[in-house]
C-alpha cells in the first residue's frame, strides 16, 4: 500500500512541473524510455528528453530528479514568446 501512495505522489510531483514550469517533453521514437521504478503500471509516460526554458539551476535539478529517464536540456530562450515548436512539444496526459 505505501508504495502505490508513494507512486502517485511522484506521478502527481512529475504532472506539476509541466504546470508551474515551462517544460516541455520528447516523447522516446522507440519507446525505449519508460517511466521509472514501475510508475508505468499507472500509465505513467516515460520521455527522452525534457526542455526547460528559462528555469533556475535548482528547478533543472528538480525536474531532473522527477524524470530519471529523461535528458533534461536547458534553453534559455530569453524573455521574448516561446517559438511554436517549443509551445507544440509534449506535455503528459
Amino acid at each position: 500500500m505505501g508504495w502505490i501512495a508513494y507512486s502517485l505522489n511522484w506521478i502527481r510531483q512529475r504532472h506539476s512541473v509541466f504546470d508551474r514550469l515551462q517544460v516541455r517533453a520528447v516523447p522516446p521514437s522507440d519507446w525505449s524510455k519508460t517511466a521509472p521504478a514501475g510508475l508505468w503500471l499507472f500509465g505513467e509516460e516515460g520521455f527522452k528528453e525534457l526542455w526547460c526554458r528559462n528555469l533556475a539551476p535548482d528547478d533543472v535539478e528538480l525536474v531532473g530528479r522527477l524524470y530519471p529517464e529523461s535528458d533534461v536540456v536547458q534553453w534559455n530562450g530569453g524573455s521574448e514568446k516561446p517559438p511554436e515548436w517549443f509551445l507544440e512539444m509534449g506535455r503528459p496526459r
